[in-house]
């Protein structure tokens, strides 16, 4: 499947130069880090529903800092509204610590290679108590890699999740972009989850524009889940962010 789908997102991005992707508005992460000494910080409103569950992240807080040629430091907070059979639950969601490392360049070696352990935990007991989170702790080690065909640059993404009390996930994805106009980039990518032998799948189309250049940027990003049908598949997803850049 994921061959296939690089395949498609060669096809149709063949006529346009791209340039670098991954990372928000998008599922699939690159391996870039932000420049040594600088912050990153994604203001984002997001979202997902499916045949179970919707849920709409009103603020998520995406702090980024740059720490050298190659490591960047992360941490995340959202507040949460979950909708699940019904019952809604508003609070603070699960708080994320990643340190990002890339530890091969292209220039020199031919690929960017990084990885991106993040660690994720609830930072108020309240949040399971009032079942906006599962209350779980989970450690996701992922692998991103991106390697430039001329004018193309196409990514990729794996990863393993490790939950505290339930099974595990696996998560995998390709992405692409390109210059769509006056440095305005648009992006493609396809991500699929995988958890006790079942896939859930999405495809997923967003952009980045300039604000207030190297200072401010508008994402977004929108998809649907792709592949069987099931209670879990998404009917949409949707990613909409300020970034700020310091």
């Amino acid at each position: 499947m994921v061959l296939r789908s690089l395949a498609g997102m060669v096809l149709l991005l063949a006529a346009a130069p791209l340039c670098a992707q991954g990372g928000p508005p998008m599922q699939n992460d690159d391996p870039s880090t932000v420049p040594d000494g600088h912050f990153e910080i994604n203001l984002s409103v997001n979202g997902s529903s499916s045949g179970v569950a919707r849920e709409i992240e009103w603020l998520r807080v995406d702090a980024n800092y740059g720490v050298g040629e190659r490591t960047q430091l992360k941490v995340e907070t959202p507040v949460t509204r979950h909708d699940e059979n019904g019952e809604l639950h508003t609070g603070l969601g699960s708080t994320t610590l990643g340190v990002r490392y890339r530890f091969l360049d292209q220039d020199q070696t031919g690929i960017d290679l990084s990885t991106y352990p993040q660690v994720s935990f609830d930072l108020l007991p309240a949040s399971e108590k009032h079942r906006v989170t599962s209350g779980d702790r989970e450690f996701f080690l992922p692998v991103q890699v991106q390697h430039d065909f001329g004018s193309f640059k196409l990514g990729a993404e794996a990863g393993h999740t490790f939950i505290e009390h339930v099974a595990d996930e696996f998560v995998w994805g390709v992405i692409a972009g390109t210059d769509c106009w006056n440095e305005i980039e648009c992006m493609i990518e396809t991500r699929t989850h995988r958890v006790s032998g079942a896939n859930t799948s999405i495809v997923n189309a967003g952009t980045r524009a300039p604000l207030v250049k190297d200072k401010l940027n508008l994402l977004a990003s929108a998809g649907r889940g792709i592949g069987p049908d099931s209670p879990d598949r998404p009917d949409w997803v949707f990613y909409v962010a300020l970034q700020v850049l310091r």
